[in-house]
């Protein structure tokens, strides 16, 4: 079973998006998502991420677990 984080790099969440890193720099830069600043590293909390996910047209997310 995977492991859920609670917060992700930047790399990590343009992979659970399906998306590319400019594509998700570009929606945090347009104040879409949000992330927190650690020093100089920009992180994503799951939630954010899940909130923006639901918030974009035609966004389905997977059921876990069984495969179709």
């Amino acid at each position: 079973m995977p492991i859920v984080k609670d917060i992700y790099t930047i790399e990590e969440a343009a992979k659970i998006a399906c998306i590319s890193k400019t594509l998700l720099y570009r929606e945090i830069r347009s104040e879409r998502l949000i992330i927190k600043k650690v020093g100089r590293r920009s992180l994503v909390m799951r939630g954010d991420l899940l909130s923006w996910l639901n918030s974009q047209e035609g966004f389905q997310p997977k059921s876990g677990g069984a495969k179709s």
